[in-house]
């Protein structure tokens, strides 16, 4: 009888909200959710259980992440979100839906209203959506087509961009939470027909909608950690309608569009947990890929076949090729002879001149994970950031038994690794991402130099020729700030990981102070290699970051940033800087460094963070090691 009676409550929820669909989101009192409780249990959980997770690959890369159990969403938009608000509800997530409190279903209404809760409810996520206000403009396009030019199309469309380019800025002066800006779902289906674009003057249906996504995209992209929720990418892999008979992911019938079905209010909400992967500071990310060659990057064997003999696997190439694109270095492991290094880079030359895109190889007949741990020493990187592709199941099981913490994959899926939230970079795009294969290379080639130089290695370091600059950062470098901080484990002394959003925000604080260290020498530049945030209260200052690149350390840059900041708070009548480290068994090299420098452990916490404090009075700073040249104007590196 339970059964039969919780049966009942959850076909009500679904007319009611089959009926609000139909009419807009409103009945003749205002709203029907008045009358209704949007959040019943049992209607989650006939949800939960019957909620298949896409196949999409994109999806399926994050759905086991729990990035939205506990966390607090507040979601601006009227009944179009109401299937994504219950797969939040069903994922963990609390959810504060304005359409089912009761009030505004568009952010500039929401945030004009005194008594909006918003900044009292401080989420961890802001969905917006203008649905119900691009319907309105839709409808009238059907109405008055051949008597509403295009100016005044656009003036309106306008019109709702800056309403919410309004509404995010107003988030922003109190809100550092990511903001997901929603786009107008919809089938095209215009009343005028399918090239309703031409003869009279005006826009069609399916051209306002594309007009003013891409103001959503330029809105979007002027703030720090805005998003699209881009219903379109959303359903791209599985489809709108689906097959015919299907309900598909949006209301197929509904001319104006903005309503997604069920099963598309869940697409969305996988769509968004996939994004929400992507900006987390809580994944580990992938920085190199290590690469089978026979069999993974051709078909046939090398050393058996010949180069003439193999067939590049040419599309893989170009895949892998784009990874570098996202700053993933790239390595070779191949189990051929020594000797064979030669062939096997004239072969992936032929493609993209893809052997100038690998940074180390290992062509030997040693275990792989002998030889993944040795690439890791070498490139000076965690075993835990590195991918392995290889066709051969032994390799990859011999892999994972000795390396657990190695990402380790068949090589027939490299194309689709792309699409995997672990292989995108945090944050935005940076030049020294794209760059960063290069800045290996470079390395690469000082490690060699190094090692035939002299036993005096000081001689080596003035040998070269260290050019070191040290100031604040411009506003156009705080994405690699922010890049920095969230990759470097080695070199980080806090691991409070800010973002780019908190970065802008402290950039803007006169009681901060940014300091960025760029380095070249004669075999090239580095580009930004480390970076202190700290700020002044009174007579204390005090590090909320400390990081540098791997690629810095041997050569004290870190200790000469930590002096130019010490030269600094003198001159600020500083009394004492204090930083509370996070320590882990990683990042004993920038506690070494701050002890050489005079930092003592003054306090040690019981969640493994050690406070380190330094006098003033007994240092003045600036005291740099006599093989860097203090200039400017360095390079972003490559």
């Amino acid at each position: 009888m339970e059964d039969e009676t919780n049966g009942g409550k959850i076909g009500g929820y679904r007319e009611f909200h089959e009926w609000f669909l139909r009419h807009g989101g409103s009945n003749e009192d205002g709203r029907l959710s008045k009358n209704f409780n949007w959040g019943d249990q049992d209607w989650l959980n006939s949800l939960s259980e019957s909620w298949t997770p896409s196949s999409d690959s994109r999806m399926k890369s994050a759905i086991s992440l729990s990035l939205i159990k506990g966390r607090k969403f507040y979601v601006i938009a009227g009944c179009e979100l109401t299937y994504f608000c219950d797969f939040l509800k069903v994922n963990g997530g609390i959810v504060h839906h304005t359409f089912e409190q009761n009030s505004a279903m568009d952010p500039y209404s929401e945030l004009m209203n005194p008594q909006c809760p918003i900044w009292d409810y401080k989420p961890n996520h802001l969905i917006i959506s203008q649905v119900q206000n691009i319907r309105s403009l839709l409808g009238k396009n059907e109405r008055e087509r051949g008597f509403w030019s295009k100016d005044e199309q656009m003036t309106s469309l306008k019109s709702i961009a800056n309403s919410l380019e309004w509404s995010i800025s107003k988030i922003r002066e109190k809100l550092d939470s990511p903001i997901w800006v929603f786009t107008h779902p919809m089938i095209n289906s215009p009343s005028h027909g399918m090239f309703d674009y031409r003869g009279i003057d005006g826009l069609g249906q399916y051209e306002i909608i594309t007009h003013f996504k891409l103001m959503q995209y330029d809105i979007a992209r002027s703030f720090p950690a805005a998003y699209l929720l881009d219903s379109d990418l959303a359903f791209e892999r599985v489809g709108k309608l689906n097959e015919p008979g299907s309900s598909g992911q949006i209301r197929p019938n509904e001319a104006m569009g903005g309503h997604p079905t069920e099963s598309g209010g869940f697409l969305i909400g996988e769509y968004f947990n996939f994004q929400m992967a992507i900006i987390s500071k809580e994944v580990q990310r992938v920085k190199c890929v290590v690469l089978d060659c026979d069999n993974t990057l051709w078909d046939g064997i090398i050393r058996e076949d010949g180069e003439s003999g193999i067939s590049i696997f040419r599309n893989r190439l170009y895949r892998l090729w784009q990874l570098t694109q996202r700053g993933i270095i790239l390595c070779l492991c191949s189990k051929n002879d020594p000797e064979d290094s030669e062939m096997i880079m004239k072969a992936l030359s032929t493609y993209l001149d893809f052997d100038q895109k690998i940074v180390s190889k290992r062509i030997n007949w040693n275990p792989k994970s002998a030889n993944i741990s040795s690439l890791a020493e070498e490139l000076n990187i965690g075993t835990d950031s590195i991918a392995f592709f290889d066709d051969s199941p032994f390799e990859r099981a011999e892999v994972e038994a000795i390396l657990p913490e190695v990402m380790v994959y068949d090589a027939a899926k490299i194309e689709e690794s792309l699409d995997w939230f672990n292989f995108h970079s945090f944050g935005d795009l940076t030049q020294d991402g794209s760059k960063r294969t290069e800045l290996y290379k470079n390395e690469s080639v000082r490690k060699e130099a190094e090692s035939e130089s002299g036993p005096d290695f000081e001689d080596f370091l003035i040998s070269c020729e260290f050019r070191l600059e040290m100031r604040v950062p411009e506003p156009s470098e705080l994405a690699r700030v922010a890049e920095l901080i969230q990759r470097t484990n080695q070199m980080n002394a806090t691991l409070n990981r800010s973002d780019l959003s908190e970065i802008q925000r402290l950039f803007e604080d006169e009681k901060v102070t940014i300091l960025i260290s760029k380095l070249g020498d004669k075999f090239g530049d580095y580009g930004i290699i480390g970076v202190i945030i700290a700020s002044t209260r009174d007579s204390i200052m005090s590090v909320k970051e400390l990081a540098f690149s791997c690629r810095a350390m041997g050569r004290k840059v870190e200790h000469c940033l930590i002096e130019e900041l010490i030269g600094l708070a003198s001159a600020e009548d500083v009394t004492n800087i204090e930083i509370d480290v996070t320590k882990t068994s990683r990042n004993n090299q920038i506690i070494s460094t701050l002890e050489e420098i005079g930092f003592l452990e003054s306090e040690v916490g019981s969640d493994g963070t050690a406070t380190f404090q330094l006098k003033i009075d007994e240092i003045s700073g600036r005291r740099f090691p006599a093989w860097f040249s203090l200039t400017e104007g360095i390079g972003d590196g490559g």
